[in-house]
């Protein structure tokens, strides 16, 4: 019995003498397994990142959600918008001084008088404010490469070859009954294609930025890309990726417009292929 005893006490002790070594040895895979676990997630991680900062910055710029848009972007979001309306503005500025001052030309109508500068601001505003009005939106795949990521999305957007056709709508809220021609004659310009130009400007502004239109959008959808670069903890988009991102915003295809503007799509039918051209 004492035997039995004596041995139960050895087997115990060596029990405890082992016991902790095979918790180390435990505590070390467990240790390596959680750090290679870490890793594993830490490279999912990023790309996940990556991805949620993709759609906030296309819903930023393409559906007028700013919800954590200014950590996305290189500078404050509204900087960045603002920017973006006078690079549209600028297009057109160059566009009146390559013929002229600017101040040369002047838009008259039953004794309101429009200037081209502000003719040319109300349409860049207009301009910004549909591209924000993307119906579909979606990231589809991200590609991690160090610091950088390359983002692939798809999109339904403005249908640019139609964006003009339904603005006639806003002539009757502008200009009355008064056609084109008189409006010429009341602007004293003789350079008749730069009014038209101003003309149509006018008719977007007030088409799509006082009355709030819709534009018609493209029936399919487009695969896009940009890309995105760390900086702290997320993945942001400077000036060139939001202007590559604008641009992307309309495709050279024709679309339906969408709501009760059916109509008026025949009522500017004549000026429509010469005012797709002018944007």
């Amino acid at each position: 019995m004492k035997l039995n005893n004596k041995l139960i006490a050895t087997s115990f002790l060596l029990l405890l003498a082992t016991g902790p070594l095979v918790a180390c040895g435990n505590s070390s895979k467990a240790g390596e397994s959680k750090e290679s676990k870490t890793s594993e997630t830490k490279k999912l991680t990023d790309e996940e990142i990556a991805k949620t900062d993709a759609q906030t910055v296309l819903k930023a710029i393409y559906q007028n959600d700013t919800t954590m848009a200014n950590d996305v972007s290189s500078e404050s979001f509204d900087s960045m918008k603002q920017k973006l309306q006078d690079g549209v503005a600028d297009k057109q500025v160059k566009y009146f001084e390559e013929n002229g001052k600017l101040d040369d030309y002047t838009l008259i109508v039953d004794g309101s008088e429009y200037t081209a500068k502000e003719v040319i601001n109300d349409y860049a505003k207009a301009y910004m404010k549909i591209t924000a009005t993307l119906p579909d939106i979606a990231v589809e795949k991200v590609e991690m490469n160090g610091d950088e990521a390359t983002v692939t999305a798809k999109i339904r957007p403005i249908a640019g070859l139609s964006e003009a056709n339904p603005i006639g709508g806003a002539r009757t809220k502008i200009f009355g009954g008064l056609d084109n021609d008189t409006i010429v004659r009341q602007s004293q310009n003789k350079d008749v294609k730069q009014i038209n130009r101003l003309i149509t400007l006018k008719l977007y502004g007030v088409y799509y930025g006082d009355m709030g239109k819709k534009p018609p959008y493209a029936d399919e959808e487009t695969e896009i890309n940009f890309r995105l670069k760390k900086s702290g903890n997320h993945y942001v988009a400077d000036y060139e990726t939001y202007k590559g991102l604008v641009k992307n915003s309309r495709a050279e295809v024709y679309g339906k417009t969408e709501g009760d503007d059916s109509n008026n799509q025949s009522s500017s039918t004549e000026a429509s292929s010469e005012d797709n051209k002018n944007i």
